[in-house]
Protein backbone atom coordinates (compact mmCIF):
# COMPACT_ATOMS: atom_id res chain seq x y z
CA UNK A 1 0.00 0.00 0.00
CA UNK A 2 1.26 3.43 -0.91
CA UNK A 3 0.12 6.87 0.14
CA UNK A 4 1.21 9.66 -2.21
CA UNK A 5 0.43 13.32 -1.95
CA UNK A 6 -0.42 14.97 -5.25
CA UNK A 7 2.39 17.34 -6.21
CA UNK A 8 2.06 21.00 -6.92
CA UNK A 9 2.65 21.92 -10.54
CA UNK A 10 6.23 21.14 -11.45
CA UNK A 11 7.18 19.44 -8.18
CA UNK A 12 7.71 15.84 -7.20
CA UNK A 13 5.31 13.42 -5.50
CA UNK A 14 5.67 13.15 -1.73
CA UNK A 15 5.65 9.60 -0.37
CA UNK A 16 4.07 9.49 3.11
CA UNK A 17 4.33 5.76 3.74
CA UNK A 18 4.54 2.40 2.01
CA UNK A 19 3.52 -1.04 3.20
CA UNK A 20 4.48 -4.30 1.51
CA UNK A 21 1.56 -6.67 1.00
CA UNK A 22 3.33 -9.49 -0.84
CA UNK A 23 6.99 -9.56 -1.85
CA UNK A 24 6.63 -12.78 -3.90
CA UNK A 25 9.70 -14.12 -2.12
CA UNK A 26 9.05 -17.67 -3.38
CA UNK A 27 9.71 -16.61 -6.97
CA UNK A 28 13.34 -15.90 -6.12
CA UNK A 29 13.90 -19.56 -5.23
CA UNK A 30 13.31 -20.80 -8.81
CA UNK A 31 15.40 -19.36 -11.65
CA UNK A 32 12.75 -20.02 -14.32
CA UNK A 33 9.97 -18.41 -12.29
CA UNK A 34 12.21 -15.48 -11.39
CA UNK A 35 13.14 -14.91 -15.05
CA UNK A 36 9.47 -15.15 -16.11
CA UNK A 37 8.49 -12.68 -13.38
CA UNK A 38 11.24 -10.35 -14.59
CA UNK A 39 9.88 -10.61 -18.15
CA UNK A 40 6.35 -9.80 -17.00
CA UNK A 41 7.59 -6.84 -14.95
CA UNK A 42 9.68 -5.58 -17.84
CA UNK A 43 6.74 -5.89 -20.24
CA UNK A 44 4.51 -4.03 -17.78
CA UNK A 45 7.11 -1.27 -17.60
CA UNK A 46 7.54 -1.08 -21.38
CA UNK A 47 3.80 -1.02 -22.06
CA UNK A 48 3.00 1.78 -19.60
CA UNK A 49 3.59 5.49 -19.78
CA UNK A 50 5.25 7.30 -16.92
CA UNK A 51 2.76 8.59 -14.32
CA UNK A 52 -0.08 6.70 -16.01
CA UNK A 53 -2.21 4.69 -13.56
CA UNK A 54 -2.87 1.67 -15.88
CA UNK A 55 -4.96 -0.02 -13.17
CA UNK A 56 -6.06 -2.98 -15.33
CA UNK A 57 -2.48 -3.73 -16.38
CA UNK A 58 -1.16 -3.66 -12.81
CA UNK A 59 -4.04 -5.84 -11.59
CA UNK A 60 -3.04 -8.31 -14.32
CA UNK A 61 0.57 -8.21 -13.12
CA UNK A 62 -0.45 -8.93 -9.52
CA UNK A 63 -2.74 -11.79 -10.68
CA UNK A 64 0.16 -13.16 -12.71
CA UNK A 65 2.71 -13.04 -9.88
CA UNK A 66 0.26 -14.75 -7.49
CA UNK A 67 -0.49 -17.50 -10.06
CA UNK A 68 3.19 -17.89 -10.85
CA UNK A 69 3.92 -18.73 -7.20
CA UNK A 70 1.47 -21.66 -7.42
CA UNK A 71 2.44 -23.13 -10.80
CA UNK A 72 5.01 -25.87 -11.35
CA UNK A 73 5.64 -24.80 -14.95
CA UNK A 74 5.95 -21.00 -15.26
CA UNK A 75 5.60 -20.80 -19.04
CA UNK A 76 1.84 -21.31 -19.58
CA UNK A 77 0.84 -18.61 -17.08
CA UNK A 78 3.54 -16.32 -18.54
CA UNK A 79 2.10 -16.91 -22.00
CA UNK A 80 -1.37 -16.00 -20.71
CA UNK A 81 0.07 -12.81 -19.22
CA UNK A 82 1.70 -11.90 -22.55
CA UNK A 83 -1.62 -12.37 -24.37
CA UNK A 84 -3.61 -10.34 -21.85
CA UNK A 85 -1.13 -7.45 -21.73
CA UNK A 86 -1.36 -7.12 -25.52
CA UNK A 87 -5.14 -6.91 -25.26
CA UNK A 88 -5.03 -4.35 -22.43
CA UNK A 89 -2.55 -2.24 -24.40
CA UNK A 90 -4.89 -2.22 -27.40
CA UNK A 91 -2.77 -4.50 -29.59
CA UNK A 92 -4.62 -7.79 -29.07
CA UNK A 93 -5.12 -9.05 -32.62
CA UNK A 94 -7.97 -11.00 -34.12
CA UNK A 95 -6.18 -14.32 -33.97
CA UNK A 96 -8.28 -15.91 -36.71
CA UNK A 97 -7.16 -13.23 -39.20
CA UNK A 98 -3.50 -14.13 -38.57
CA UNK A 99 -4.19 -17.50 -40.18
CA UNK A 100 -5.12 -15.71 -43.40
CA UNK A 101 -1.81 -13.83 -43.46
CA UNK A 102 0.16 -17.02 -44.08
CA UNK A 103 1.88 -17.29 -40.70
CA UNK A 104 3.32 -20.64 -39.73
CA UNK A 105 1.01 -21.06 -36.76
CA UNK A 106 -1.47 -23.91 -36.45
CA UNK A 107 -5.21 -23.36 -36.19
CA UNK A 108 -5.10 -25.05 -32.77
CA UNK A 109 -2.59 -22.49 -31.49
CA UNK A 110 -4.71 -19.63 -32.83
CA UNK A 111 -7.80 -21.07 -31.12
CA UNK A 112 -5.91 -21.26 -27.82
CA UNK A 113 -4.70 -17.66 -28.18
CA UNK A 114 -8.22 -16.50 -28.97
CA UNK A 115 -9.61 -18.38 -25.95
CA UNK A 116 -7.10 -16.80 -23.55
CA UNK A 117 -7.62 -13.31 -24.95
CA UNK A 118 -11.42 -13.54 -24.71
CA UNK A 119 -11.71 -15.35 -21.36
CA UNK A 120 -11.67 -13.95 -17.82
CA UNK A 121 -8.52 -14.66 -15.81
CA UNK A 122 -10.18 -17.21 -13.51
CA UNK A 123 -11.10 -19.52 -16.41
CA UNK A 124 -7.89 -19.56 -18.48
CA UNK A 125 -6.06 -21.76 -15.97
CA UNK A 126 -8.12 -24.71 -17.20
CA UNK A 127 -6.61 -24.45 -20.69
CA UNK A 128 -4.01 -27.09 -21.49
CA UNK A 129 -1.86 -26.47 -24.55
CA UNK A 130 0.32 -29.01 -26.30
CA UNK A 131 4.07 -28.46 -26.32
CA UNK A 132 3.89 -27.53 -30.02
CA UNK A 133 1.06 -25.01 -29.42
CA UNK A 134 3.06 -23.47 -26.54
CA UNK A 135 6.18 -23.16 -28.69
CA UNK A 136 4.29 -21.56 -31.58
CA UNK A 137 2.35 -19.20 -29.32
CA UNK A 138 5.45 -18.17 -27.34
CA UNK A 139 7.36 -17.30 -30.54
CA UNK A 140 4.41 -15.43 -32.06
CA UNK A 141 3.77 -13.37 -28.92
CA UNK A 142 7.44 -12.57 -28.52
CA UNK A 143 7.52 -11.34 -32.13
CA UNK A 144 4.37 -9.24 -31.65
CA UNK A 145 5.69 -7.62 -28.46
CA UNK A 146 9.03 -6.82 -30.12
CA UNK A 147 7.25 -5.45 -33.19
CA UNK A 148 4.94 -3.14 -31.25
CA UNK A 149 7.45 -2.08 -28.59
CA UNK A 150 10.28 -1.77 -31.14
CA UNK A 151 12.66 -3.33 -28.63
CA UNK A 152 13.37 -6.85 -27.37
CA UNK A 153 12.89 -7.05 -23.60
CA UNK A 154 16.21 -8.00 -21.98
CA UNK A 155 14.53 -10.73 -19.96
CA UNK A 156 14.22 -12.86 -23.10
CA UNK A 157 18.01 -13.20 -23.13
CA UNK A 158 17.95 -14.52 -19.56
CA UNK A 159 15.21 -17.01 -20.47
CA UNK A 160 17.26 -18.19 -23.48
CA UNK A 161 20.28 -18.74 -21.22
CA UNK A 162 18.19 -20.71 -18.73
CA UNK A 163 16.77 -22.85 -21.57
CA UNK A 164 20.31 -23.75 -22.70
CA UNK A 165 21.22 -25.14 -19.27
Amino acid sequence: KVNLKVPRVGSLFHLDFIESIDTFYELRMDARKYACAALASELADLWTKELSPEKELFELLIWYLRRLKLERDPFPVTLYFKIKILKISGYGPKWESLDEKGLKVSKGTLRCLNFVQASPLDSIQRLRMSRQNMKEAWGLLKALHIRYLEIEPRSYKVLREIART
